[in-house]
């Protein structure tokens, strides 16, 4: 799917060519649906760290799945179609 396209990565930002804006855009809300719609990290990282929590009872829940729909393009005035 990439080809020819660079693309620079350091945690949560992203940078690459103008021309392969529209591929970065892509790959990024695929990885977005990819990651959120089988896992809950939130409720992923509670199960393995039951053993350590001393006080289970008293131990903020894991937020409901809102509705939030993975596959909704959000706006945005970096990644603003020219």
């Amino acid at each position: 799917k990439l080809g020819g396209t660079h693309i620079l990565t350091n945690h949560d930002a992203f940078a690459t060519h103008a021309c392969d804006i529209p591929i970065l855009k892509s790959l990024l809300l695929d990885t977005r649906i990819e990651m959120f719609s089988k896992n809950r990290p939130l409720k992923d990282i509670l199960e393995k760290n039951k053993s350590r929590i001393n006080d289970l009872e008293n131990y903020p829940e894991v937020p409901a799945d809102g509705d939030f729909n993975l596959t909704e393009e959000l706006p945005s005035a970096e990644f603003a179609d020219s």
